[in-house]
């Protein structure tokens, strides 16, 4: 897993200059692996309490400190580069107006929104989703699938996609924004939901949502539980993926 997405972020800095990119980890294990196979990786003190955290203790190892940093998550094998791509231009075209803290989300066809309420029948905490305001900035993000849908039926035959936003986990700082973030404590609905992003709005620390295409498929999925792990094997081997 952890070689796919250090080989998505791979061919996205060789297309973006000045962009790099690094492993941030505490285990010495994925340190080895990393060393292995030629991917940067930087240790991180096990104390970090949540991927945001791990992000600010690496870029206080780097030098010079950037002033924008991508938070790519280790369990999103699948994400295509594109997308990647998509959201590092919007957020670099998007600097000037102030904006501190972005992220990713795609909207669900009608039959990824089925397949999402059944995933949840059995690992209710697997996948997020976030609404927005219209100027495409987060009101909230749950593992609870939003918005209700008052009038289903109706919506299907006449909006080809559906109103539900899958949040893809990738995030956006400036350094400054990282910093607050980190200086700051859990949340509540933070601690309830197990979404760190909530920690930003519950602090009143606005997070513009960068709204990619639709994803394919099981393509859109993180792996957050066991059951993923499994689910993305078969996903593999039906498609015959290297």
């Amino acid at each position: 897993m952890l070689e796919r997405v250090s080989a998505i972020a791979r061919s996205v800095a060789t297309d973006i200059p000045a962009l790099s990119y690094v492993v941030a980890t505490d285990d010495q294990k994925i340190e080895t692996f990393c060393y292995k196979n030629q991917i940067p990786v930087i240790m991180t003190p096990i104390s970090c309490q949540s991927g945001s955290d791990r992000v600010m203790a690496a870029a206080l190892k780097t030098t010079p400190m950037p002033d924008y940093i991508i938070n790519l998550q280790g369990d999103m094998p699948f994400l295509p580069a594109a997308h990647l791509r998509q959201f590092i231009e919007s957020m670099m075209a998007l600097q000037s107006q102030s904006i501190q803290v972005f992220s990713l989300c795609v909207p669900l066809e009608w039959p990824q929104l089925d397949r999402l309420r059944e995933l949840k029948k059995a690992t209710p905490m697997s996948g997020t989703t976030v609404v927005t305001d219209q100027h495409q900035m987060a009101l909230w993000f749950s593992k609870n699938i939003l918005p209700a849908l008052r009038d289903e039926a109706h919506l299907r035959k006449t909006m080809p996609l559906s109103p539900v936003l899958r949040h893809i986990g990738i995030y956006g700082y400036h350094i400054e924004a990282l910093k607050e973030f980190c200086q700051r404590s859990p949340s509540y609905y933070e601690t309830h939901e197990s979404l760190e992003q909530l920690r930003f709005l519950e602090n009143n620390i606005p997070i513009k949502m960068i709204r990619g295409k639709p994803i394919p498929g099981f393509l859109l999925s993180g792996i957050d539980s066991p059951e993923d792990v499994a689910r993305a094997e078969d996903w593999l081997s039906l498609n015959r993926c290297e």
